[in-house]
């Protein structure tokens, strides 16, 4: 009975929410922040893990050339200390997106949304933050949708987060997307026309 109960709750986490997914980058992320202490750790971060692959950027080009001949290790080293193989590759890129301390070590923070440790000054773990984003602009899809005309100072009240730019993008995306549509409607009415002559 309880294995039962805790199979449709493992089914339930891993299929339908897609939970397992956002897990795995947690695990990857709290993996890397364990590893701090390595001197390799200190110059390159991780960005980011989307699909298997681990995205790190580093200090400068040598660093780069050092996680590329340490690659297979890295690897191993991040799926031995999560207890599975979820990684399956690791893309690296020269120079750190975010600014790195005096030290040239990038402080470990904890995310206030998750409680994961990640390596930066934000107060949101790069997963959290890119979710947050997510959320803002599919809330600025729905707001323009219902709106197409809605000026830029109404955004900022009702879709914290939101940025001009990202206003103008999301008018001109569902914009193309209603043309798209109405080519659409006339190609499939005007296919039907031709059937019943």
């Amino acid at each position: 009975m309880i294995s039962q109960l805790k199979d449709a709750v493992r089914e339930l986490v891993e299929g339908s929410l897609g939970l397992s997914r956002v897990s795995d980058e947690l695990k990857v992320f709290s993996a890397w922040s364990r590893m701090a202490s390595s001197r390799l750790t200190g110059n390159v971060s991780l960005e980011k893990f989307v699909s298997g692959t681990v995205y790190l950027s580093a200090r400068n080009s040598a660093w780069a050339q050092q996680a590329h001949l340490m690659k297979q290790q890295i690897i191993s080293s991040v799926n031995e200390a999560i207890g599975k193989r979820i990684v399956r590759d690791l893309r690296i890129v020269s120079g750190f997106s975010e600014e790195l301390s005096e030290t040239g070590i990038q402080p470990i923070s904890t995310c206030a949304e998750c409680g994961v440790e990640f390596k930066g000054r934000t107060a949101l773990c790069p997963i959290c933050s890119r979710h947050k984003r997510e959320s803002t602009l599919r809330a600025l899809f729905r707001l323009v949708d219902r709106e197409p005309s809605v000026a830029f100072s109404r955004v900022k009240t009702l879709v914290p987060g939101a940025t001009e730019t990202d206003l103008k993008r999301v008018k001109r995306d569902l914009k193309e997307l209603r043309i798209d549509r109405e080519l659409t409607e006339r190609r499939s009415r005007g296919g039907k026309k031709r059937k019943d002559i």
